[in-house]
């Protein structure tokens, strides 16, 4: 009777496995909550189940060369986190290996029957297909927005769709998942395949089919070339196992690629994919492989000067602006593209090497276990799962998904415990005693203590970041009493978060609760009481901590340039600002920051270089409340320093022939209201560069008087290439309000709001990457950082959202909705906005 409960006990964990390992694959993919805790408790519960389970077969835990290479990560993460030039952001790596490890154990551990594996393999398969459902509806949409709007080839229009990635990850990482799943969809079909049923088992081969669907729509070059890698080593390695001959493996990648093919061939797409196949047909990918090579370049730099522990874990952001060309155009990167690179550059060239090392042993493990393997089922099963990892890896050699995104990586450690896990234990089984089975055991259970701890931290860590979140919600509103409270408390639980700490000395200087006002600061008259000088103190003092934990962050000299100047200390302040744009050369506001200072010193001539600077970076300073003021100060000089610019520009496009340069040059042109220059120059930055938003809000504006419907494809252009830029939602907006167009007007009005909810000015997206946070929305990023208050949209086109409002009001009046009108009438009355 005891034996009949304990085979029951037994089986009803074995089913509980299958469940368990579905829900942790599917929250980890979605980020839903922290799962490393909810892994430790069931890892436990299971280890005291091995431990009483006296049926246990031994080799169930045989060590093979993989585990020692999973030790030697373990080692060289440690190292890492102990060397990082900032530990806040390489403490997340540590981690997340921990829990990959911890799951890798849980899948070797507890799966020992085929209808475990069967029934894994459907629940990642059907995986495959949801993310292709939810990808294909996300892509209809984004689609027909993109052809309403006159344009055609998603590859020069690719990160416009999202293809159901959450927000906040980009669509070339999110793909890497579909590719993670197409070996179990194959092998579901060689499973379900039944030679006298082949009608019904033929049904199964488009489960691969619908899954290559959406990369392939994607248009990246990396993931063409990656599934071309998958199907070449899966051939090969078919081959040299002797599981099919050439003639079956032909016949059978032509059944999965020739209907794709077809698909894709007579679908609107057509064009878009030949045109990624075509590799470096299109200006955008020329310059996407240029920005990579230039990347690489900057890697290895990197490396030269940290080669033995390299910068720390997810610390490349930080340390990009240090060595990147201040003559070069490319936006800020966030990461290297390129795994390998990667790797060394963070973990340096032990780390490299420890990394090759594990991936050499999973193909050695995998290569003995074909060999002692009699099924073929299962030998096919190990081949899949190496080619789908090879391909990852060819993936990743133009990417860094793997280090980015955990559910992909979740799959692959999921892939290495399948492929490394011993067969002997089901072949011939050797039972042990209790004493050599905890002896076994015990070293896997320090390790999960040792997860415990970092999981713990991790809440800890988790908690800082909701009263963070808090925090941006409080000074967003004002509240800064409230917003000292949380973020201190944040402190409490994180010290040695150096972006806390600055968005400490942020508040102190809110607190003084002034806006910058530009007569008022030339003018001298700048005189704060003595409370208010405490808060600027006290402003420094946590700058100057943060500054001392992460010396690579220019915007805390930036704004230690500020805080001097308000205190009097010219030769500190002049120091700062410098230092800022010695580390970042490429945001313009910086540049007006340091022309303000030597305004303010009277060195006037020092100022206009530094405005010239800003200017050339970014030309739509023009329409901003700082430029109207520069001509009212030096109406002849503003003039001059226009025209300066443009000379510049125009030495800059006829030298490189740099399409950045051309829109800088053609916003100049529209500016001086040489509208021909402009459209000339915009139709050519347009028709090589299709991708950039802001020439086609330009280009709207030239054709404002002569062609409407040309002028609304234009913004509708913009608006669909940049959902959060504010401006050709206004445009569109207006539009329709002076036709009469009621609900396209109050669509595109609340389009405006919007996009005001995600707008980030270039430092905040900057922030975003060089800090490592688990919520990585809009809401971990505080849009207005940079001090004095209110500089920011001092230095920028500005949009009150009251008018806005009001707008919406009148227009919700037309139509007789008088709750609503009210509401927006009572939004435009409110004082923050």
């Amino acid at each position: 009777m005891f034996s009949g409960r304990l085979e029951e006990l037994r089986k009803a964990f074995d089913n509980s496995f299958i469940v368990i390992t579905c829900l942790i694959i599917f929250l980890t993919i979605y980020g839903f909550f922290n799962s490393g805790l909810f892994l430790l408790v069931v890892f436990f519960l299971f280890s005291s189940k091995h431990i009483l389970d006296v049926d246990l077969a031994s080799d169930t835990y045989q060590f093979t060369l993989f585990d020692i290479a999973i030790a030697m990560i373990a080692v060289v993460e440690v190292i890492s986190y102990l060397t990082s030039i900032y530990r806040e952001n390489s403490y997340y790596s540590i981690a997340d290996i921990s829990y990959f490890i911890l799951f890798y154990y849980w899948i070797k551990f507890n799966l020992k029957h085929e209808y475990q594996i069967r029934a894994i393999y459907i629940f990642i398969t059907v995986l495959g297909v949801f993310l292709f459902i939810d990808g294909i509806i996300g892509f209809s949409s984004n689609y027909s927005q993109m052809l309403s709007a006159g344009l055609s080839n998603i590859n020069d229009f690719k990160n416009a769709f999202s293809f159901g990635a959450p927000i906040g990850t980009p669509t070339a990482e999110w793909s890497t998942l579909y590719l993670v799943c197409l070996p179990f969809s194959i092998m579901l079909f060689f499973i379900k395949y039944k030679k006298e049923q082949p009608f019904v088992s033929t049904l199964y081969l488009l489960l691969p089919i619908i899954i290559l669907v959406i990369p392939v729509i994607s248009c990246f070059r990396g993931m063409y070339i990656a599934i071309a890698a998958f199907f070449v080593v899966a051939s090969i390695l078919f081959i040299i196992y002797k599981l099919s001959s050439l003639k079956i493996v032909l016949f059978f990648n032509a059944a999965i690629i020739l209907p794709l093919a077809i698909i894709f061939l007579i679908s609107p797409v057509r064009d878009s994919v030949l045109s990624t196949a075509s590799m470096f047909r299109t200006t955008s990918q020329i310059r996407s492989y240029e920005g990579r090579e230039n990347l690489w370049k900057t890697g290895f730099m990197m490396i030269k000067e940290h080669p033995l522990t390299g910068i720390g874990s997810n610390n490349f952001a930080i340390e990009y602006g240090k060595y990147k060309d201040q003559n070069d155009n490319a936006p800020f990167a966030g990461r290297i593209f390129n795994f390998f690179l990667q790797l060394a550059v963070e973990k340096g060239l032990p780390g490299i090497a420890a990394y090759c090392f594990l991936i050499i042993s999973f193909f050695y493990v995998s290569h003995r276990k074909i060999k002692y393997l009699k099924e073929w089922n299962e030998k096919a099963s190990v081949i899949l799962m190496m080619s789908a990892f090879a391909a990852i890896l060819v993936r990743d050699l133009s990417y860094s998904s793997i280090l980015y995104n955990k559910g992909a990586h979740l799959l692959i450690w999921f892939i290495f415990a399948h492929n490394t896990q011993s067969p002997y234990g089901k072949k011939e089984p050797r039972h042990i005693t209790l004493y050599s089975k905890l002896k076994i055991i015990i070293p896997f259970l320090l390790f999960g203590l040792i997860f415990l701890i970092i999981a713990i931290n991790s809440l800890k860590k988790e908690k800082a970041e909701s009263y963070y979140l808090d925090y941006i919600e409080s000074i967003n509103h004002n509240n800064y009493i409230r917003a000292k409270e949380n973020i201190e408390s944040a402190i409490r639980l994180a010290p040695n978060n150096a972006y806390y700490l600055s968005s400490d000395g942020l508040t102190e200087e809110r607190l003084i609760d002034r806006i910058f006002n530009v007569d008022t600061f030339l003018a001298h008259n700048y005189v704060f009481n003595e409370t208010e000088v405490r808060h600027i103190e006290a402003s420094i003092n946590y700058y100057r901590q943060a500054v001392m934990i992460n010396p690579s962050d220019d915007e805390f000299y930036y704004n230690l340039g500020w805080l001097y100047l308000f205190n009097k200390a010219i030769n500190k302040s002049e120091y700062y600002f410098q230092y800022a744009i010695q580390l970042n050369h490429s945001i313009p506001v910086y540049h007006i920051g340091l022309g303000m200072f030597y305004e303010y010193v009277g060195n006037i001539d020092s100022a206009f270089i530094e405005y010239g600077q800003a200017i050339q970076q970014q030309p739509s300073i023009l329409d901003s409340p700082f430029y109207c003021d520069l001509q009212k100060r030096f109406p002849d000089k503003s003039v001059i320093l226009v025209r300066h610019s443009i000379d510049s520009l125009e030495n800059i496009y006829t030298l490189k022939n740099d399409p950045l340069a051309g829109a800088r040059l053609a916003k100049l042109y529209l500016f001086c209201k040489e509208y021909e220059k402009s459209k000339i120059l915009l139709k050519s930055v347009t028709s090589t560069l299709p991708n950039l938003p802001r020439p086609w809000l330009y280009l709207g504006d030239l054709y404002q008087f002569t062609d409407t419907n040309e002028m609304l494809r234009c913004y509708q252009k913009a608006a669909l290439l940049d959902q959060a830029d504010l401006y050709p939602a206004l445009r569109l907006g207006e539009y329709y309000e002076q036709h009469n167009q009621v609900s396209e007007a109050i669509k595109y009005y609340k389009n405006v709001i919007s996009a005001s909810l995600i707008q980030h000015s270039f430092h905040a997206s900057k922030t975003s990457a060089m800090y490592n946070f688990t919520c990585k929305d809009q809401r971990s990023i505080l849009n207005n950082y940079l001090i004095p208050d209110g500089f920011l949209s001092y230095c920028s086109m500005n949009i009150k959202l009251s008018n806005i409002y009001e707008h919406l009001s009148e227009l919700y009046s037309k139509q007789g909705n008088i709750m609503k009108a009210n509401e927006y009438k009572s939004l435009s009355e409110r004082e923050e906005y």
